[in-house]
């Protein structure tokens, strides 16, 4: 790019040139563009800002991520007062070279994949009016003092982080808060106790339980069980919930309450089946997975499940198809690769017995379930076909 293409872009108000491999001195001429309010310039192999960058003092939106940007050439940002929205993922940065508190409009802030510590987020907290926060990855270990002033923060992603088990002490007071990660964080509870409580010996935990307006909530792959999770029925207005890799064999207590879910991830926990009976209310679950739980069935209450859309059950133990699953409402999409099952469907004969067994002579496959088995021979029924993927060949059987 050249000055003088930038001369004749005067009222440009959005530009993409993201993934380029450019360097600063392509960009010179760039604050000539007055009117840009959106900018993209992700992967552009940047080591610093264009000089006279906070000329651009009605950029709304910008992107500089995935950049190894010098911290000196950062300075410029805290003079774009009109910025709503930042994105500085991956950008190697172990520290920041400008205030947030001059950012007053600031909605959207992405830091994610630096290797930042509290310190350096310490004004973080004037940012009154943010919504969306992402520190994932960031090498913390607690949280950034006074965290509780975002007030209007719906979204917050600090998953990947070794989190201090008192760090999270004030995020219940984020009642605003719609969607949270909190993926891989080292944490064994969600029950945070007030350390102020404990010096006054007073007796308080506070939970999760407390967001009241939460509808998304990841907590997978800690090392949690059912009495660490034992608050998480209280969390009603859920929708979707992973609990993937927590080290479970149970259910959380009362887990039937949390009625209004629509997406479940139980995946990688050894789960008995019993555990399992305590999900029937979920009527409203249109996905569910249950990857790689030791499962050898599953119970007949699944038949409740009646908005059902998705199950993927790939890696269980079962010893004969699940009964069940000829009799769930809406047929979902039913994945049962890796399984011992999988190797029993891997013929006519034995997918004809095992998941049709319907004993006409003349079989419908348009109102059973879809199913999925993904073996040496890959097997597709659905929509009234039978596909057999190694022979090339397509077959109608109603």
């Amino acid at each position: 790019m050249t000055v003088m293409l930038f001369d004749s872009l005067l009222n440009l108000k959005e530009l993409d040139v993201s993934e380029n491999n450019m360097n600063s001195d392509n960009l010179v001429g760039i604050d000539k563009l007055v009117s840009l309010k959106k900018l993209n310039l992700r992967s552009c192999n940047l080591t610093r800002l264009p000089f006279s960058f906070d000329s651009l003092t009605n950029l709304t939106e910008l992107d500089i991520s995935c950049n190894k940007l010098d911290l000196n050439s950062l300075a410029s940002i805290s003079r774009l007062k009109l910025l709503e929205k930042i994105n500085l993922s991956s950008c190697e940065l172990t520290e920041l070279s400008f205030r947030f508190s001059s950012l007053i409009n600031l909605q959207e802030l992405d830091v994610s994949g630096n290797k930042l510590s509290r310190y350096f987020l310490d004004d973080i907290d004037q940012l009154l009016l943010l919504e969306k926060l992402n520190l994932s990855s960031c090498n913390l270990k607690n949280l950034p003092f006074r965290f509780a002033s975002l007030s209007n923060l719906k979204e917050l992603d600090v998953s990947y982080n070794k989190l201090h088990r008192y760090s999270l002490d004030e995020i219940d007071r984020l009642t605003l808060l719609e969607k949270l990660n909190l993926k891989s964080c080292d944490l064994e509870e969600l029950l945070f106790r007030c350390i102020a409580c404990e010096v006054m010996k007073e007796a308080h935990a506070r939970t999760l339980a407390s967001l009241t307006n939460l509808r998304h909530l990841d907590i997978s792959c800690n090392k949690l069980s059912r009495y660490s999770l034992k608050e998480i029925d209280q969390m009603v207005s859920l929708r979707n919930l992973n609990l993937s890799s927590c080290g479970l064999t149970n259910l959380p207590f009362r887990f039937a309450s949390l009625t209004k879910l629509k997406e479940l991830d139980l995946s990688c926990n050894e789960l008995g089946q019993y555990s399992l009976d305590d999900m029937d209310p979920l009527v409203l679950l249109e996905k569910l997975n249950m990857s790689y739980c030791g499962l050898t069935n599953l119970p007949l209450s699944f038949e409740k499940l009646g908005k059902l859309k998705t199950l993927l059950l790939k890696g269980n133990k079962f010893e004969k198809f699940p009964s069940v699953l000829r009799s769930l409402p809406q047929h979902p999409y039913v994945d049962i690769a890796d399984t011992d099952l999988s190797q029993e469907l891997s013929t006519k004969e034995l997918l004809f017995q095992e998941l049709l067994n319907s004993g006409e002579q003349k079989i419908d496959l348009s109102r059973r379930l879809v199913c999925i088995v993904r073996t040496r021979q890959i097997v597709n029924v659905e929509f009234g076909w039978l596909r057999w993927c190694e022979l090339g060949a397509q077959v109608k059987l109603a």
